[in-house]
């Protein structure tokens, strides 16, 4: 035989005996409990292997569930005057886009919807919501806000009842009262096959009964096959930085069950803690009001949740409240506010609070939100 042809058939045989090899190594991998996840974890973002067939599937593309959490929302005093001069849409116009990219939206409703609406008085922080309210939010794709918060009662009990009838009968989902917590008062909505229940408590001036809260937050964690997203309205108003007595609060409803803590009533942006591998944003800050006085209480946060099977994103994006307007900050502003942000936090995930996403891996084995490299900005 030429020498050509021998060469040629030994390089045939190698390159057979080459794809044997692989095959039987894919086969190892998922199927002979190799300790070896971010193999498994390569081979399985490519195929899905079927234990009964034995035949090899490509995974389809997951919808994911999408949710934005923002902070404190006042339609009274200012607000409703700039409203009554300008529109009806006059608050939401520069940002209503961006809310319709999201399946749902939540936020902190700081105010009642009485049966006799007077318009709150400059300076009062009685607030009063006129009637058309839910209607305004539902047209802004705000599907869930949180009652739980110091002015509910502002009206009185009958018109706090109100508030909450009047936005469940527009659609729209509440959660959480100022001076209850039970589980009548926890609210789920299921965005594409992923369920998220959504828990809201009420803590200024030291008013949760912890014990109740964390019970609470245990039983929904353990009976539901869910996203525990917690809303909780704490801390010092005006402060940039949280308190002891806000987190060991947050680190025992995290013990409990809580997959991300979200927090309102400072007025300002706190700083951004990881424990146990679950964020905490301390507080979102306003998102519209008419606290003129400052800069931190004209600036706010809101957190963009994407949700799939492998992990959960945590987007940041810095608002901007001009004349009780919200609007994303300009990229100029965005950075150095981000690392301004960062600085007030932990250190092990600021360089993700500067790039302005966190990411959290529902497998263990994988990198930590503390550990994993940020890439992409928001």
């Amino acid at each position: 035989m030429h020498p050509r042809h021998t060469s040629l058939g030994l390089l045939i045989i190698a390159l057979l005996m080459t794809i044997v090899s692989c095959i039987f190594l894919v086969y190892y991998i998922l199927h002979a409990g190799t300790n070896i996840p971010l193999l498994q974890g390569f081979i399985r973002s490519s195929y899905m292997v079927n234990d009964e067939t034995n035949a090899t599937k490509t995974i389809p593309a997951q919808t994911p569930a999408t949710l934005l959490a923002v902070g404190d929302i006042m339609l009274g005093r200012n607000v409703e005057r700039l409203t009554n001069e300008n529109g009806r849409d006059y608050a939401f116009e520069n940002i209503t886009s961006f809310f319709q990219t999201f399946n749902l939206v939540f936020a902190n409703l700081e105010g009642p919807i009485p049966t006799l609406h007077r318009p709150t008085p400059s300076g009062s922080t009685t607030f009063s919501f006129v009637s058309t309210t839910p209607t305004l939010l539902k047209r802004h794709n705000i599907g869930i806000v949180s009652l739980a918060n110091n002015h509910l009662y502002d009206q009185g009990a009958s018109n706090a009842t109100r508030t909450r009838e009047k936005l469940q009968a527009e659609g729209i989902l509440t959660v959480g009262d100022q001076k209850v917590v039970n589980e009548s008062l926890i609210t789920t909505s299921t965005i594409n096959g992923k369920n998220i229940v959504f828990v809201a408590l009420y803590d200024v001036f030291g008013a949760l009964d912890e014990v109740k809260a964390q019970s609470l937050v245990k039983k929904t964690a353990d009976t539901t096959d869910a996203f525990v997203f917690l809303s909780i309205h704490w801390g010092d108003e005006y402060k940039l930085t949280h308190n002891a007595r806000q987190e060991r609060i947050a680190h025992a409803l995290i013990d409990a069950g809580a997959d991300v803590i979200v927090g309102h009533h400072p007025h300002v942006v706190q700083d951004i803690e990881m424990y146990q591998n679950k964020p905490i944003f301390y507080s979102l800050g306003n998102f519209i009001f008419d606290q003129y006085f400052s800069t931190d209480t004209q600036e706010g946060l809101a957190v963009g949740i994407t949700l799939t099977d492998d992990q959960t994103t945590y987007t940041l994006f810095p608002i901007d409240i001009v004349k009780s307007r919200a609007q994303l900050m300009d990229s100029d502003k965005k950075t150095p506010w981000l690392e301004a942000l960062a600085k007030r936090g932990e250190k092990n995930i600021s360089s993700a609070v500067v790039q302005g996403v966190i990411t959290v891996n529902a497998d263990p084995s994988f990198p930590t939100a503390e550990t994993i490299p940020q890439t992409t900005r928001s």
